[in-house]
């Protein structure tokens, strides 16, 4: 009876299969990894730029309109945000709502501020 050394050519076929679809699997969970990382900077950097935009109407370094738009560059992308002043049931209180859009117009981000209405002069 012969003695076998080594692995036959199936084997190793089956091994190699094995070990392409883990880094098949791999490289695809990366890609999906990836993809969830740039969405959430976006996202991130819009908040930002929303929470930004409300401060500097409180503070009144920006007089808010009925309706404008604008673009803003922040770490290196520009954001497009639409601003819109909304009426309140109160009187002392203006709604602010602002949305924070890519260069294709898709909706990144929304936020919703409150200023004093006296206060904005």
């Amino acid at each position: 009876m012969p003695i076998h050394r080594g692995f036959t050519l199936i084997e190793v076929l089956v091994a190699l299969l094995i070990v392409s679809l883990v880094f098949l699997s791999s490289l695809l969970s990366l890609t999906e990894m990836t993809r969830n990382s740039e969405q959430l900077k976006d996202k991130t950097f819009s908040s930002l730029v929303a929470s930004n935009l409300i401060t500097e109407i409180q503070l009144g370094l920006v007089k808010p309109s009925s309706q404008s738009n604008n673009r803003i560059n922040m770490a290196g992308n520009f954001y497009y945000w639409d601003m819109t002043k909304n009426i309140s049931p109160l009187k002392e209180i203006e709604e602010i709502d602002i949305q924070i859009k890519d260069s294709m117009g898709k909706v990144i981000y929304s936020l919703k501020g409150y200023i004093d209405a006296k206060a904005k002069s």
